[in-house]
């Protein structure tokens, strides 16, 4: 099998929240794949005592358990593949709504404020007014 990134997994992009489910459930297969491989190496220490190589019996069998990794997760995608479209889609359309007269002022406000003050130096006084340097005050 091909490494797959979300994007060709699903044939779409996806927004932030669908990512972070499909991330959060890769994260708990990954964990269980983690455990399995913990399992097999205590495995393949007794199959030792059966003339069989441990190195090659690992080798065989952790390929095997990445394959159902890979499975699992395309498979966790496929079945859930309508919700998380939705979820881009209802992100998407709230997305490219109007923005109200409250955002415009926020926007417009944040626009008007510049970074004018440069980066504090580790030896000039703290922002806050406490009289002490900044590496001894904020900048610890």
């Amino acid at each position: 099998m091909t490494r797959h990134t979300t994007p060709d997994v699903l044939g779409m992009v996806l927004s932030p929240q669908a990512k972070t489910q499909v991330l959060q459930m890769l994260d708990f297969l990954w964990m269980s794949h983690l455990e399995n491989v913990e399992a097999l190496a205590d495995s393949v220490r007794l199959r030792a005592y059966g003339q069989h190589d441990p190195l090659v019996e690992y080798r065989r069998e952790g390929h095997l358990l990445y394959q159902q990794l890979l499975a699992d997760f395309e498979k966790w995608v496929e079945e859930n593949k309508s919700k998380l479209e939705q979820i881009s889609n209802d992100k998407l359309l709230i997305s490219n709504q109007t923005p109200s007269v409250n955002d415009k002022n926020i926007r417009n406000s944040t626009l008007g404020i510049s970074n004018s003050s440069q980066k504090t130096g580790r030896n000039d006084p703290c922002p806050c007014g406490s009289g002490k340097k900044y590496k001894k005050c904020h900048g610890a």
